[in-house]
């Protein structure tokens, strides 16, 4: 056996010892570079890495490569059509100060730590302006974007972007274009990435193409929100490539570039720390070895990931450190992590009745139900183990991936998401990159077992075509969803009736909209001279404005009085009719508010938000006895939020106190 040359060959042979005997053919190592002189093996401690596929020919490397992307795109194209939606999208991106302010991008990367400071509040119809999620790479893309827009549109940078979008002056296209084009960078990097790891360029497309299409991510890339997970998984696999191509020349800067590009995904999102576990199983697919001196040089290799890893989480828990209800006992956790572990490969199988947000589980511990999935996983465990060989370390790497990726949203550490949902479309993208690997390896394997005279290669290849396409068309359809708020929430009630997030969201859009209407109705009519007031109102302001001397915060209150006091001078009067009409529709929708604010109480008996909610609405109808009853409610099941000393009553909650007042006036 010749030697191979050092391109394959981890770094750092060193001269044998006296005693060290070759682990091929035993005899002793005598050679100054430690290689065998009698079988041609490596020293101890290093190994051949496995090569790289290679794709000789500009069809056979960029071909598929354009054609995925290609066929990504079109499966994408009703995305740009699509506006917000009032989930995160509000948080992250058309409420957010910092993504509109001048120095928005020294706020994005410092400030992360003042929520506490007035300055950084939101000003009740924007998001405080530091974010409760630190994630600056993100952010700074976003900040970008609006300045695109500022200087190449007619954004204003002095409003928010949603204010912005209500005077016509810009909209949510390229939010979505660049989510679409960025999901279509990581299909790319997909297929070199398997490459890299020596997997066949058939089963690396066929991975790609499920990947690219899969409708399961479209609530990654149809939701502008969810551009942390596209950014994630783009710096997590340029991270992890440099790391393989270092492992195979040896070249340090590629090294610091891994770890550059490390931060760079985990200031994107904080999932990403996972990278340092599937480093060390990708040295061992590469290595195909557990020499102890291999296992250490990789322990040692990691270890500035792990501490990245650990910093990052420690931040991301004080970040996100905030009073939520997690209806996860002490009993229910350990059934979670196996019934997530299955849930994802079943809903990507057969991916129906799909949406944006599900319905919390009713997990029972009292049930043996629940048991079951604990058991099927500690079977498949067992018999992955057992034939572990047949499977081969591809699939073994893929199956881990998986795992490993999907770890942080197994129910074993509380995120704040599990307040609504144990599980999510949006938290399958880096984890379908290992089932999407680990099924094409299946349709490689029965593309080489089915006979040839069957024309077996050619039939898998066109199953493999047909699920992907189909995948696509379904995705196609999927993303409108996401069209607009209400298009978002209807697929949620209508798939999962018992998602509270979709009654309580929907509600609070109900509510918004009658105190909108209450300003119409209580200004039926204005006089000329009203007229004239208001307008003098506004020019006032108006110059004020335009004189450039003002503070950033006080320049943008002026402006959102001045549009107001414009509006309200340009109302046409209304008829009694029209009046009777307007009273009735605000009613209608106050009533229907607290319909789903009810509704919320009854899916989850934890929150005090549904109460606290429908009291206030019943308040704007100066419905007293409704508010009343509701206090009740609200008094009876959180009785240890309110006391009673000598007839003052304490509130623990700030949520609460509007039922501790009404259940005070009950009671009287």
């Amino acid at each position: 056996m010749a030697r191979s040359s050092g391109n394959n060959i981890t770094k750092g042979p060193r001269r044998a010892r006296k005693s060290e005997r070759c682990a091929q053919c035993g005899a002793k190592l005598k050679s100054s570079d430690g290689f065998c002189q009698n079988c041609g093996a490596p020293p101890p401690g290093t190994c051949e890495l496995t090569a790289p596929t290679p794709a000789p020919t500009f069809k056979e490397r960029w071909l598929p490569i354009i054609l995925i992307a290609a066929l990504t795109f079109i499966v994408y194209i009703p995305t740009l059509d699509n506006e917000f939606v009032s989930w995160d999208d509000d948080h992250y991106i058309y409420k957010n100060h910092q993504i509109h302010y001048d120095d928005g991008i020294q706020s994005i990367w410092f400030d992360v730590f003042k929520h506490a400071n007035s300055k950084f509040q939101g000003d009740g119809r924007t998001e405080d302006r530091v974010s409760h999620q630190y994630y600056p790479m993100v952010f700074t893309i976003y900040w970008v974007e609006f300045r695109l827009y500022e200087w190449f549109g007619n954004a204003d940078p002095y409003l928010t972007i949603e204010e912005n979008i209500e005077k016509g002056q810009m909209n949510a296209v390229s939010f979505h274009l660049v989510s679409v084009l960025l999901h279509m960078v990581n299909v790319m990097l997909l297929i070199f990435c398997f490459r890299q790891l020596g997997i066949s360029n058939w089963v690396a497309w066929v991975a790609t193409l499920l990947f690219a299409l899969h409708p399961m991510h479209a609530s990654t890339v149809a939701w502008a929100a969810e551009r942390k997970n596209i950014l994630a998984l783009m710096f997590y696999l340029l991270s992890l490539m440099s790391y393989i191509k270092m492992r195979r020349d040896g070249a340090w800067w590629r090294y610091v570039f891994a770890i550059v590009l490390y931060q760079a995904a985990l200031f994107s999102k904080t999932v990403s720390l996972t990278l340092p576990v599937m480093l060390f199983f990708t040295d061992r697919l590469l290595e195909r070895k557990w020499d102890w001196r291999l296992v250490w040089a990789s322990v040692l290799r990691i270890v500035p990931f792990a501490i990245m890893s650990c910093i990052a989480a420690w931040t991301t828990i004080n970040v996100e450190d905030r009073q939520r209800t997690i209806p996860i006992t002490s009993a229910q956790r350990p059934l979670l992590p196996a019934a997530i572990l299955l849930w994802y490969p079943m809903k990507m199988l057969l991916p129906f009745h799909q949406t944006p947000v599900y319905s919390l589980w009713p997990v029972d511990a009292t049930k043996f139900v629940w048991y079951i999935p604990s058991l099927l996983v500690l079977a498949l465990g067992v018999l992955i183990v057992v034939y572990r060989r047949k499977l081969g370390p591809a699939f073994i790497w893929a199956l881990l991936f998986y795992c490993i990726t999907q770890g942080p949203m197994l129910g074993i550490k509380n995120i704040n998401y599990f307040q609504f949902a144990y599980v999510a479309d949006h938290y399958f993208y880096h984890g379908a990159v290992g089932l999407t690997l680990m099924l094409a390896l299946g349709l490689g394997w029965l593309r080489e077992k089915v006979p040839a005279k069957v024309a077996g290669v050619g039939v898998i290849t066109i199953v493999a075509c047909a699920l992907g396409l189909g995948w696509g068309a379904r995705t196609f359809v999927y993303a409108e969803n996401w069209q607009t708020a209400e298009t978002f929430w209807d697929r949620v009630l209508t798939e999962s009736p018992d998602c509270w997030p979709g009654w309580y969201n929907t509600g609070n859009a109900r509510k918004r909209e009658g105190i909108e209407l209450s300003r119409r109705i209580e200004q039926p009519t204005l006089s000329e001279e009203d007229r004239a007031d208001l307008r003098k109102r506004a020019d006032a302001l108006y110059e004020q404005i335009q004189t450039g001397k003002l503070p950033d915060a006080k320049r943008r209150k002026y402006q959102l009085n001045y549009d107001v006091l414009r509006r309200e001078s340009e109302w046409p009067d209304l008829s009694v009719d029209e009046l009777e009409a307007l009273k009735k529709k605000r009613e209608d929708l106050y009533d229907d508010a607290c319909q789903r604010y009810m509704r919320v109480a009854e899916i989850h008996k934890q929150i005090v938000q549904p109460i606290d909610q429908w009291i206030s609405v019943r308040e704007l109808q100066r419905d007293w006895k409704g508010a009343l009853e509701a206090a009740e409610e609200g008094a009876r099941r959180f009785p240890q939020y309110v006391t009673i000393d000598n007839g003052k009553w304490t509130c623990y909650m700030y949520q609460v106190g509007k039922f501790a007042y009404f259940a005070k006036e009950y009671e009287e």
